[in-house]
Order: C-alpha cells, then sequence, then structure tokens
C-alpha cells in the first residue's frame, strides 16, 4: 500500500534497522533528510513509496530525467524487506504504477544486492526482465 504520513516514523525505524544489516553497503543514514524526502513522496506523483501493512517491507521508485534522451526513466531508490515475500509483493503492486506511465518513460529499472539466482527467478516470475548484473567499485565484506 501507498505510505501515508502516518507511517514514516515506522518507515524511518524500519530503514535504521536496514542500515545496521547493511552497513558496509549502505550511506550513512541522515533521518532529516530521509524524513523530508518521505514527506514529499506522499504528494509527489513521481515518486512511490510502497509498504506493507506491518512497515516491515519498503518499495521506493522515482521518475527522473533519462540521461541520454528527453524520455523520462522509473528507477529504485530502495527495495528492502524483513519479512519472506513481502517486497515481491510489493514489486507486484508497483508494477500497476509503473504501466501506468505507459510510453512517457523509457524503462523502468530494479536493482538488488543480493546475489542469489532463486531472487532472480522470484523477481523474473513476476514479470521483470534481467538485464545484467551489479557490480560495485568499492571492495564489500560480505
Amino acid at each position: 500500500m501507498k505510505m501515508g504520513l502516518e507511517q514514516i516514523d515506522d518507515v524511518i525505524d524500519l530503514m535504521d534497522r536496514a542500515k545496521a544489516e547493511y552497513k558496509d553497503r549502505v550511506p550513512s543514514f541522515n533521518e532529516a533528510a530521509f524524513r523530508g524526502f518521505l514527506e514529499e513522496s506522499t504528494w509527489n506523483p513521481k515518486s512511490l513509496v510502497l509498504v506493507n501493512k506491518d512497515v516491515t517491507a519498503i518499495l521506493i521508485l522515482v521518475v527522473m530525467p533519462h540521461p541520454f534522451t528527453f524520455t523520462q526513466v522509473i528507477k529504485d531508490l530502495v527495495w528492502y524487506s524483513e519479512t519472506a515475500g513481502a517486497g515481491v509483493r510489493l514489486l507486484k503492486e508497483a508494477k500497476v504504477w509503473v504501466d501506468e506511465w505507459g510510453d512517457s518513460v523509457f524503462d523502468a529499472y530494479l536493482n538488488t544486492s543480493m546475489n542469489d539466482d532463486k531472487v532472480d527467478e522470484m523477481i523474473q516470475r513476476i514479470g521483470l526482465t534481467k538485464i545484467g548484473s551489479q557490480f560495485s567499485f568499492r571492495e564489500v565484506v560480505q
């Protein structure tokens, strides 16, 4: 479901827990900046913040200019879940929003830092197409 203003504190708590889990892959977390972004996202039609009922999963998508064309592209900023299956349910829900943009966006992209064939298969089963891999320029402790 779309995040409401009343859920912002719960979302910040969720991301604080995620930061602890992914401390080597997440830049410093500024709660005030994130709160401001979340508040703006509740009214900005180019942002989508989805959470599950218990706020243990989140997906943030934004529409932004494509760097090589005059069209737009949809990118994910955050996709995280503490609850098995909840993140996939958010992707299914987001697909409707992505499809509503139609030809006004060049494409929509989702990144995941999970290097797992099962995760790839799960994402592809709901209709997303794998187009590459994700790599980090920095050493990542796993």
